[in-house]
């Protein structure tokens, strides 16, 4: 449980240019956001982070997106005129966070592996690359991940919104918790708000299951994707709950009693919480991955859904199930599946709602398994459908 130090969402009424950093995956984005008291405005651009920047080094990592900001910038033609622009940092990873513009990265998940940066302040990196540079002029004014800022953009439509939840490359969810509850949370660093006694809490999810809380219901599948994932059995470091933060780092509010709690959960199950529903498949696939162990995020997430639909035909087809006198040997190639196939697979019907395997048998030919039967492509179907539906 990571608090946010956010304590309070948008009322909608809010004016202005503002950039977004968004920094979660393999892709990353940047966004010219204009607020005018009603509407919300977005101009934006994807900008892809090779491998070799994603597991160099920290300052190769921040130096390409300072680089990147700075081609947005002159896209925008936001030139540096004296005047700094706000932006808001969304990184997607697991921080301790010791402010709203100050936050320590835990640990790199997924298939991130920069040195130089865990334990690093993440804010501070950023700020220096950009200082490097004599075309980026602006003011990191709020550091928080994907999580919180999908609750904070409901909330600017709907301010009645208290939770978020993303299940997408990894999984997460936050939610609004009573400061009052927050018993160790440095007050010190809180800025005075009578109008705000709550917080928005990360939970960190994602790791849920570490030691072993998910086993119960892991299948010998989920074992297979842990297994062959990035991080197999890796264990999240010890983070401390909301209960015993340092108060002095919360400026007094008495009118918000409340800060959105991070929950981090997609690495539940690093205590095998999840065992009692881990599948060998589960295994293969966290046992291939960068931080084995975390085992909700691959149960669930979009990052090694696909993974683990492949370690299953695999299975199926080894043990003459699936793809008779069919060659299959590319779909032995690890991550020769990606999710966006069981998305697509997933949505094979016609107008009318008939199902229909045209994409299917689209999709296996892409990957090179070509002739394969009718069964074959009801099976990948099934298979894709378990794997969602869970």
């Amino acid at each position: 449980m990571l608090p946010s130090y956010l304590r309070s969402g948008p009322n909608g009424t809010e004016e202005g240019d503002f950039l977004a950093l968004d920094l979660g995956g393999t892709n990353f984005r940047v966004l010219l956001v204009r607020l005018d008291g009603k509407d919300a405005k977005m101009e934006g651009r994807i900008f892809r982070l090779p491998e070799h920047i994603i597991k160099g080094t920290g300052t190769g990592l921040f130096d390409h997106i300072a680089e990147c900001l700075a081609k947005f910038m002159a896209d925008m033609k936001l030139t540096c005129s004296g005047r700094k622009l706000p932006l808001g940092f969304t990184f997607s990873f697991p921080c301790a966070q010791e402010g709203l513009t100050k936050a320590r990265l835990i640990s790199w998940t997924k298939g991130f592996s920069a040195s130089g940066v865990e334990s690093e302040d993440v804010v501070k990196l950023l700020r220096e690359a950009c200082q490097r540079r004599q075309d980026v002029d602006i003011d990191v004014v709020a550091i928080l991940n994907d999580t919180v800022g999908s609750l904070m953009s409901c909330a600017f439509e709907d301010n009645s919104c208290a939770i978020g939840v993303i299940v997408g490359t990894g999984t997460n969810a936050c939610y609004f918790e009573k400061i009052k509850r927050c018993h160790k949370l440095d007050k010190c660093t809180i800025e005075d708000d009578p109008f705000h006694d709550e917080m928005i809490i990360n939970t960190e999810w994602g790791a849920f299951g570490d030691n072993g809380e998910l086993e119960f219901i892991r299948t010998s599948f989920d074992a297979i994707v842990d297994e062959g994932s990035v991080n197999p059995g890796k264990q999240l470091q010890k983070i401390k709950r909301c209960h015993k933060l340092d108060k002095c780092t919360i400026e007094d509010d008495p009118f918000h009693d409340e800060m959105i709690i991070n929950t981090e959960w997609g690495a539940f199950g690093d205590n095998g919480e999840l065992e009692f529903i881990r599948t060998s498949f589960d295994a293969i696939v966290d046992e291939g991955s960068v931080n084995p162990g975390k085992q909700l995020q691959k149960m669930i997430s979009g990052m090694y859904m696909g993974e683990l639909v492949r370690v299953m035909l695999v299975h199926l087809a080894d043990h003459g199930v699936l793809f008779e006198n069919v060659n299959y040997r590319p779909l032995k190639v690890p991550h020769s599946f990606p999710t966006k196939y069981v998305s697509e697979i997933e949505g094979d019907y016609e107008p009318d709602g008939t199902r229909t395997y045209e994409r299917t048998r689209q999709v296996l030919e892409d990957i090179g398994v070509e002739d394969a039967a009718d069964h074959d492509f009801q099976t990948v179907a099934y298979v894709c459908s378990l794997v969602s539906r869970r």
